[in-house]
């Protein structure tokens, strides 16, 4: 059920069926878990609209990039996407449990943020990231987004918290860049 144009090299991601709710867990985005009956009726009550604000797509491990502790498609996360006519924002959720999070999260930040910007025309993409996912980091700088926002020790973590970041880039169409583009 991937879909080509939305996958990297780890992960891919697809919209959220309702058989993930056995998985819960691993792309609900909460602190705490969820069984199988409410991911269910959450499911239903935020896929019902034709033309919604807010998507949720899941992150699911590649064809081929399983190991041999993990199937390929195992859900790994979750992106949530909220966008308008100009905006779109990006939160990642992924499955505690995972020792390799944030590599995949960075995996699906070269997927997503291009995504936005070419496909869907947006002006303005934001991410949020806490302060220790150094690759995820490392991704979104790569993709051209820039750190626009610190909120100091919002994130919490086991015994301590970190920073929440937010990275975000102008989609280059809409860039003012000086004498070239008053020609108009």
């Amino acid at each position: 059920m991937q879909v080509s144009y939305l996958t990297g090299q780890h992960v891919a991601l697809r919209p959220l069926v309702p058989e993930d709710k056995a998985v819960a867990t691993a792309w609900h985005p909460s602190l705490y878990p969820i069984d199988a009956a409410r991911a269910e009726t959450w499911l239903k009550e935020n896929h019902k609209d034709i033309w919604p604000r807010r998507v949720y797509y899941a992150l699911v491990r590649a064809a081929g990039a399983g190991t041999a502790e993990t199937a390929d498609d195992e859900v790994v996360g979750s992106v949530r996407i909220n966008w308008n006519v100009q905006q779109a924002g990006a939160r990642f959720t992924m499955a505690p449990w995972l020792a390799d999070a944030d590599a995949l999260r960075a995996d699906a930040i070269g997927v997503v943020v291009p995504w936005l910007l070419e496909e869907r025309e947006m002006l303005v993409v934001t991410v949020m990231l806490a302060s220790d996912e150094t690759e995820s980091i490392a991704a979104a700088e790569a993709a051209g987004m820039v750190e626009m926002a610190r909120l100091r020790e919002h994130v919490a973590r086991p015994g301590r918290r970190v920073d929440l970041l937010y990275f975000q880039k102008l989609n280059r169409p809409w860039r003012f860049d000086g004498e070239e583009n008053r020609d108009a």
